[in-house]
């Protein structure tokens, strides 16, 4: 029975292997060559070594400079404890030349959670987070300005706008804790929001979020109350579904994924372009230019068989990266990406792919795999 066990599992790995290759479609290919590649194993980066989902930051701090953060746990031993208490840990960061590849400086900050993170916001200064406390640093790395958490899960949540000069983090413990928008040179408090409208995504002057009770969109400003987001593709669709999100590509546009379809819409409810609908592929995450001029998608699928006789599911892969112009209004440039496969291997490896458009949207960074590439993106034309 074991042996029969054994055969009826590789013959379904391989059979969802050739399905997923036959019958799944998505953008065709570009076979540029990476303007720069650099495997960053060499700096100490090593790929799942804490035996959890690693939380990586991947960010431009300008078009020529590129910095790369991770966390390790001090003792290995504590990855037993799950994902979320407070640990020992230690945040790296590696800067890199984005034109040679060159490492122009790497640093370490102890940390007392592994959901540590290092952000470039405005003047080429950074934000890190370290469970206990966010802080301004200066490009030399001086302490410019500090903030206390109300605990080491308070870095899952922090988010940094468009323009890098607004943050929000976390005012508890919890996935449903109350949220303030502070700016991120003088950490004034710019406005706060309860989890009466929760999956908050801003600008420096608008909010936009899910209401809890019916999950239909909401927007505001920063000084004034919640209000319905009306939107005329969801109006005119055949058969409407309730957005299931808005994410902010521009100071007033958005991203709204409604489904299988996503629309790029005003803040005031105006559609500016519809992009085609997925198919089987559906919208991971995005990343977005400063000046909102251009913005990638990660487009991802689901691989393997669902039996559940075997214990077997399909799980969620990343397959492809496009970007679009929001001045042309299309797609400009789109990659296929190597995503985690249903298929075992002997060794492990993290196929997830991280993401960073530079401040102009000239250039793009993924890491896969502890491998980073950096992509020249082509001028849009109208």
């Amino acid at each position: 029975m074991p042996v029969i066990r054994t055969l009826c599992l590789a013959l379904l790995f391989l059979g969802s292997f050739a399905l997923g290759r036959s019958q799944e479609k998505g953008p065709v290919p570009n076979q540029q060559r990476p303007l720069l590649q650099v495997d960053l194993r060499k700096y100490g980066f090593t790929p799942l070594a804490s035996g959890r989902s690693d939380v990586l930051s991947l960010d431009f701090v300008n078009d020529r400079l590129l910095v790369f953060a991770w966390t390790t746990l001090d003792n290995p031993a504590d990855k037993k404890k799950g994902n979320l208490p407070a640990v020992a840990s230690h945040l790296h960061a590696i800067f890199l030349d984005a034109d040679t590849g060159q490492k122009q400086d790497q640093r370490d900050w102890p940390s007392t959670s592994f959901y540590a993170s290092l952000h470039a916001v405005g003047e080429g200064k950074l934000l890190s987070c370290t469970g206990n406390a966010v802080r301004l640093l200066s490009r030399e790395f001086e302490t410019l300005r500090e903030q206390s958490l109300a605990g080491p899960n308070s870095c899952i949540q922090l988010q940094v706008s468009l323009s890098k000069r607004s943050f929000a983090i976390a005012d508890g413990l919890g996935m449903d804790t109350p949220h303030t928008l502070m700016d991120s040179e003088t950490f004034a408090p710019r406005a706060k929001w309860n989890t009466d409208v929760r999956s908050v995504v801003f600008t420096d002057t608008l909010l936009v979020g899910n209401s809890r009770s019916g999950n239909e969109l909401q927007i505001r400003k920063l000084d004034q109350p919640w209000e319905p987001f009306h939107f005329a593709a969801l109006e005119q669709h055949p058969q409407p579904s309730r957005p299931e999100r808005a994410f902010f590509i521009g100071d007033s546009t958005l991203l709204i994924a409604n489904g299988k379809e996503l629309s790029v819409v005003s803040v005031n409810g105006a559609v500016v372009f519809r992009i085609n609908p997925l198919g089987k592929l559906f919208e991971g995450s995005r990343v977005t230019s400063i000046g909102g001029e251009t913005f990638a998608v990660l487009q991802m699928k689901m691989r393997g068989l669902r039996n559940e006789n075997l214990d077997m599911y399909p799980f969620a892969s990343d397959d492809s990266v496009v970007v679009y112009s929001l001045a042309a209004r299309k797609e400009i440039w789109s990659i296929k990406l190597r995503g985690n496969s249903p298929v075992p291997t002997l060794t492990p490896h993290d196929y997830k792919n991280q993401l960073a458009l530079s401040p102009t949207g000239r250039f793009i960074a993924i890491v896969n795999d502890g491998i980073l590439k950096v992509y020249q993106i082509p001028e849009a034309k109208s």
